[in-house]
């Protein structure tokens, strides 16, 4: 049996009979990580409020060959944002990026930067929440980059020009490539420019750094409308199916 402990999020937990839980956590070094915690329904549990969904915690879990469920130990809590998912808008956005990580980032298959990711974001909401859906756009922009499936926004994958000088901004192709537009020909979904821009922008800045952008570059009201199906339609080519989650940023909220 091995032991293994690590920094993690709670990501979410379901009931398991009448006194466990099954608890999805997205750790620091040993990736999404799926486990059985005993007892963690018993009104005296030992875990507490530990393994609530999108806190903090250092974890303590044991792993037994030839199973998937691996098992919890200790949960000790490091950071807590009880008070953030209290508000129920919040709370369901949340949930929202925590089933896209789900759908990413495989079991057991260590990438610290989507734990840095997402705790970077939940500061960004502790600092200020009214930036919620800014910030779960900016996650799912990340979590797209982080896995393979966003194309390089700043190239034209045909000719090779810079997209950013692109005043016509760029088009997502059937391929699920970026183009100018002059070898879109005419087909796929237009960005325009300033579309473009922010998504350009979220791999340069913060999460709380880009949601605050448009205070001081105001931007067509479309904007996120356009990086929301853009995004969209990336997952939902990636997955070959529709997203279990719907995108929080734009038209398909």
């Amino acid at each position: 049996m091995a032991l293994f402990e690590t920094e993690a999020i709670v990501l979410r937990n379901l009931k398991l009979g009448e006194a466990d839980k099954i608890i999805v956590a997205l750790t620091k070094q040993e990736g999404v990580v799926r486990g059985v915690a005993k007892g963690a329904r018993k009104l005296k549990s030992r875990y507490g409020a530990s393994l609530e969904p999108f806190t903090i915690i250092r974890l303590t879990f044991f792993e037994k060959e030839m199973r998937e469920l691996v098992s919890i130990g200790e949960a000790e809590i490091v950071k807590s944002y009880f008070d953030l998912t209290r508000n129920d808008s919040i709370f369901t956005t949340l949930e929202h990026v925590a089933g896209l990580i789900m759908e990413f980032a495989p079991l057991r298959s260590p990438d610290e930067r989507f734990f840095r990711m997402f705790k970077a974001c939940l500061e960004a909401l502790e600092e200020e929440p009214g930036r919620v859906q800014e910030i779960a756009l900016y996650s799912e922009i990340w979590t797209l980059r982080l896995s393979g499936f966003l194309p390089d926004p700043t190239t034209c994958t045909s000719c090779g020009t810079a997209l950013e000088v692109e005043n016509a901004g760029a088009v997502l192709s059937t391929g699920s490539a970026l183009t100018c537009t002059r070898c879109a020909g005419g087909q796929g979904l237009i960005m325009h420019r300033e579309a473009l821009a922010k998504l350009i922008s979220a791999l340069k800045i913060p999460p709380l750094a880009w949601a605050k952008r448009s205070d001081h570059y105001p931007a067509d009201p479309s904007t996120d409308t356009v990086v929301s199906q853009v995004l969209h339609i990336l997952t939902a080519r990636a997955l070959e199916r529709e997203p279990r989650f719907r995108s929080r940023g734009g038209a398909n909220s």
